[in-house]
């Protein structure tokens, strides 16, 4: 792409890439107004997009197909054992997604996108790597706020608030949980989730983020 209507600076190249390298070039169909076919000399295909007739300043572009690229990556057999995916799957059904593992902490990933994630992963810093599920030590599971947030969330085990006690959750506060089971719950208002409490029995533990909790008292007022 270039910024140039310039013949030298756009067909010439082309005709230049096509006769330094084995490509293809690529033609564009369905093209918007504005936007005008030409031709080089190779036969590569060019696309100017002309400033009177587009949004924008006006620029040239051309696509082509490396003929001797590497072959499409494949991503390598997984490390996460059964039993760990298994654990993972009492929370979320994870078949069109794929576990990766990062020390303690594990997350959810497109399978589509696994290749590439560990083709990159050794040479690039990693800021998202999709869905947090939360960490696994030794058999202990303690999920992350973020997997509460997934839309796609399939957890059963829920407790429903009322709105006093979703702004004490949301508080960090902790309290009585109406009738539950020991464990994890996905604590909701008006059914929409909040995050994770565990109950203990004898109490409850609040697992809302800390520097997400609510710092006003009178919220109401």
């Amino acid at each position: 792409m270039t910024c140039s209507l310039s013949q030298a600076e756009n067909e010439d190249m082309l005709d230049f890439l096509m006769e330094s390298f084995d490509l293809t070039p690529l033609k564009i169909d369905h093209l918007f107004q504005g936007i005008i076919e030409t031709r080089s000399a190779t036969g590569a295909y060019g696309y100017r997009l002309m400033p009177h007739m587009v949004q924008g300043e006006g620029f040239f572009l051309a696509c082509f197909r490396k003929n001797n690229g590497q072959a499409m990556l494949q991503a390598s057999k997984s490390k996460i054992s059964h039993t760990q995916e298994g654990a993972w799957n009492y929370f979320l059904k994870t078949e069109a997604l794929q576990l990766i593992q990062k020390e303690d902490d594990f997350y959810a990933i497109s399978a589509a996108h696994l290749a590439f994630y560990q083709q990159t992963q050794r040479t690039y810093k990693w800021i998202k790597r999709g869905i947090a599920l939360g960490k696994m030590i030794r058999k202990d599971i303690i999920p992350d706020h973020e997997l509460a947030m997934y839309q796609a969330i399939e957890f059963q085990e829920r407790v429903e608030f009322d709105l006093k006690q979703a702004l004490m959750y949301l508080k960090k506060d902790t309290f009585v949980l109406p009738e539950t089971s020991k464990g994890w719950h996905l604590a909701s208002f008006q059914g929409l989730p909040l995050g994770w409490v565990k109950n203990l029995g004898n109490r409850m533990n609040n697992y809302y983020p800390s520097n997400y909790r609510i710092l006003k008292q009178n919220i109401l007022t």
